[in-house]
């Protein structure tokens, strides 16, 4: 099949006709096909666990007929004439042969008409339509070696040609605007195959209608798939924003049971637990290489030894990280020419391309928090003791919370003991966070931690911590940097994973190119 049409009336109220020049079918099996639970997709039982087609029930079309007048015509390839089936509430009111092409064409007509009490649920023609067009979307994705057109009213609504480069079809559908924005995925592992495009953590969008995950070309809604996309995402994008994903898991048929919901859109793995984590792998794989900056605007660069004369500065910006144990990513903030603080806050720099501003804070509290996240995960998280051990005075509720969780604070380097009714003393804290305000601290980590409760896995609690710790333990806007510093600072972001965000979501950097400033003074 080269090409599926849909030509729809009034929002489908009047009239829904779906066409295709596929295989067709002979006049048996279109009669047979209007018939409650008949299928040509399962032959025996055993079918039942490796379904590998959209549909497999029986249901759809004879669902249909029972409640609108419905025509089928449908001829083969290769014969003479086609069949033309026609039927009213589910009952059948001609045959006869038709000429035709070759393909299938059913047409539905007066929807609900002999069901007014369903009929009246209908939403209005708008909202109809945009439930057809995000179905069409979702299918079209799917399949781009197939032509695609959606008409309504006589408008062309979406018109997707057939293309070799899934990217012209995301483009076709979802908006220019995410040509540049959306990355490639790849991840194969035993006989599960992951890929697809996903976008940078600064284009996103307020809702997740922009995630399309598919199983074996079967677009789903399922909930660990989307967990595990978010879970990628976590310490990336603002809360409730979303990525645009289009992503295609490709499982054995036997490992993925989809015959577990109505609307197929829900489905149960084998092995949920190891979808899941191929997911986060395949997805951070692509994130932690930042290619939205380190791909276009990266300049040779070589990595400068590393100078032990140079005064430390521990005390505002953390010494050099350990080069991670992921490739290597090429130099970009190392290659920036730094020019000047704005406002104390943001460092303004030059590159080959245009102008590069950076939010310090932001920018340093993603090292800080990817240091501790290293130093947790390795179990040598660097430690200080207090001289003078700090107290802190509580509510009964959050006394009676944090006893709960000290033994999570000690794993990351905070150690605080009860010294009696609703008062804690902090004995020692991470190194990276000497001279800070670790009463504040500890009340934000409590205020951040209380509303979930039990409901914070404790991964996700040690990271909820660290991120506190690191937005804490950051150099501050309205804060002077000399020029050592932010040298070392940009250094330090080359050497860390997702450096393009900070741990709550917020970007680092934002580039004007030489072109825009070109156009702002009209020049060009």
């Amino acid at each position: 099949m080269h090409l599926s049409s849909y030509d729809i009336k009034a929002g489908g109220r009047r009239s829904i006709r779906v066409m295709d020049n596929g295989e067709g079918m002979e006049g048996d099996d279109a009669l047979l096909s209007i018939e409650r639970h008949s299928t040509s997709k399962v032959f025996r039982d055993a079918d039942l666990f490796r379904i590998n087609t959209m549909g497999f029930r029986g249901e759809a079309l004879p669902s249909i007929g029972s409640v609108s007048k419905m025509r089928i015509t449908t001829k083969p390839d290769g014969s003479l004439a086609g069949t033309h089936v026609y039927s009213e509430g589910g009952k059948i009111k001609e045959v006869s042969e038709a000429g035709c092409p070759e393909g299938t064409t059913i047409e539905v007509n007066n929807l609900f008409y002999n069901t007014p009490a369903r009929l009246k649920f209908l939403k209005t023609d708008n909202t109809e339509l945009g439930h057809i067009v995000d179905v069409v979307a979702q299918t079209a994705l799917a399949n781009p070696e197939i032509h695609f057109k959606l008409v309504h009213n006589g408008t062309v609504i979406i018109n997707a040609p057939i293309t070799k480069n899934l990217m012209n079809r995301m483009t076709e559908l979802l908006g220019r605007d995410v040509y540049g924005n959306l990355y490639e995925v790849l991840l194969t592992q035993e006989a599960i195959d992951i890929k697809g495009f996903i976008s940078q953590p600064n284009f996103t969008r307020s809702t997740g209608r922009a995630i399309y995950t598919y199983v074996n070309r079967r677009f789903v809604r399922d909930k660990v798939v989307n967990h595990a996309i978010m879970e990628a995402y976590r310490t990336l994008i603002m809360k409730n924003r979303y990525p645009v994903v289009i992503l295609f898991i490709n499982i054995p048929v036997h490992w993925v049971d989809v015959n577990v919901h109505p609307t197929k859109r829900e489905v149960r793995f084998q092995e949920q637990q190891k979808v899941h984590d191929l997911i986060v792998e395949a997805l951070q794989g692509t994130l932690r290489k930042a290619p939205w900056i380190k791909e276009r605007l990266v300049i040779p660069y070589e990595m400068p030894p590393v100078d032990s004369t140079v005064e430390d500065h521990s005390h505002r910006i953390a010494e050099d990280l350990p080069v991670y144990s992921f490739s290597p990513l090429p130099l970009f903030f190392s290659s920036l020419i730094p020019i000047s603080q704005v406002k104390d806050t943001y460092i303004l720099c030059s590159c080959d391309e245009g102008l590069i501003l950076v939010d310090q804070h932001a920018a340093h509290e993603r090292i800080i928090f990817e240091t501790l996240k290293e130093e947790y995960l390795n179990s040598n998280v660097v430690s200080q003791g207090l001289l003078v051990p700090q107290h802190i005075e509580l509510s009964y509720r959050e006394a009676r919370f944090l006893e709960k969780h000290i033994s999570k604070l000690s794993e990351v380097g905070l150690e605080v003991e009860p010294f009696g009714g609703d008062t804690f003393i902090v004995k020692s804290v991470p190194q990276i966070l000497i001279n800070k305000d670790y009463r504040q601290l500890i009340m934000d980590i409590i205020d951040g931690l209380y509303p979930y409760g039990k409901s914070f896995k404790l991964e996700e609690s040690i990271e909820k911590i660290l991120i506190l710790m690191a937005c804490h333990g950051a150099i501050k806007a309205n804060q002077r940097l000399s020029p050592r510093e932010i040298e070392t600072l940009l250094q330090q972001l080359d050497r860390v994973g997702s450096s393009t965000n900070c741990p709550h979501g917020r970007p680092i950097l934002r580039k004007i190119t030489y072109q825009e400033i070109d156009r702002m003074f009209k020049r060009g």
